[in-house]
C-alpha cells in the first residue's frame, strides 16, 4: 500500500528511494539528468522501497508510491527538488544545501581506501574499495506540510566496480559522462530536531558522478 490512512499534521520519517525500472542517470560535467522520464518537464522518476513510512496530514507513506526527482545544473536551492506524487498535499522535497564531504583533496589515486573529490568545490565523496568506487552526496533541505516545515536530509551512494577514483576523475575532468541506477535513504527530522551544518550550494558539476544507487548497480564510463 502506497499511501493510507490519516497521521500526524506535518511530515516525518524515513523512506528508500530507487529509480524507477529501467531508469538511472546521467552525470556531466554540468548536469545531473535522471531517467526513467518523470511526469513532470525536466524530472525522473523514482519509487519508495519497502523500509519508507513517511506520516503526514494526509496520511501515510509507504514501499510502492512514486514521485518525481528534478535534473540539476549548478546554481541555488531547487523546489520540488523531489515530489511524491498521489499524496494530498503535494510532499514538495525543498533542497536547500549539500554538506561538505570528508575531504577536499583532488589527488585521486587507485589505492584502496583513499578518498578524494573531482574538482575544487565539489560535494561528491570518491573512496577507493575493494572492487571499486563507492561515491557518496549528503543533500538536506526542507519540507512544509500542515503549516509546518520539517529538516530532510538523504544519504545518495553508488558502489561502482571495476573502476577507480582516478578513472572516475579522469572520465569527469575529460568532457565525458558516468551513467548509472541509483538508489538513497532519506531521513525527515521534526523541526525541534538539529542538522548538520550544511555547504553552500554550489553544486559544481564537475563533480556531479553519484546521484546512484546503494549496493553494486550497473556503471558505464562514457568519454
Amino acid at each position: 500500500m502506497a499511501m493510507s490512512g490519516i497521521a500526524s499534521a506535518d511530515a516525518t520519517g524515513s523512506a528508500s528511494l530507487a529509480n524507477c525500472g529501467g531508469g538511472g542517470d546521467i552525470i556531466s560535467a554540468t548536469t545531473v539528468n535522471w531517467l526513467t522520464v518523470g511526469t513532470q518537464p525536466n524530472t525522473g522518476c523514482f519509487n519508495t522501497g519497502i523500509s519508507t513510512s513517511i506520516s503526514y496530514s494526509g496520511g501515510l507513506v509507504q514501499a510502492g508510491a512514486f514521485g518525481n526527482i528534478k535534473d540539476l545544473t549548478a546554481g541555488g536551492s531547487v523546489d520540488q527538488f523531489m515530489t511524491i506524487l498521489g499524496t494530498l498535499p503535494l510532499l514538495d522535497f525543498v533542497l536547500t544545501a549539500i554538506l561538505p564531504p570528508a575531504t577536499v583533496g583532488t589527488a585521486c589515486d587507485t589505492v584502496v581506501g583513499d578518498s578524494c573529490i573531482v574538482a575544487p568545490g565539489s560535494p561528491f565523496l570518491l573512496t577507493n574499495t575493494a572492487t571499486g568506487v563507492s561515491i557518496v552526496l549528503d543533500p538536506v533541505g526542507t519540507i512544509t506540510d500542515g503549516g509546518v516545515t520539517n529538516p530532510w536530509s538523504a544519504i545518495f551512494t553508488s558502489q561502482l566496480s571495476g573502476t577507480t577514483d582516478a578513472a572516475v576523475q579522469a572520465t569527469i575532468n575529460g568532457g565525458g559522462s558516468i551513467s548509472s541506477s541509483y538508489s538513497a535513504a532519506l531521513t525527515i527530522r521534526d523541526s525541534t530536531t538539529a542538522v548538520p551544518e550544511p555547504n553552500t550550494l554550489s553544486l559544481c558539476l564537475a563533480g556531479a558522478l553519484a546521484l546512484f544507487g546503494i549496493g553494486r548497480r550497473r556503471v558505464a564510463l562514457n568519454s
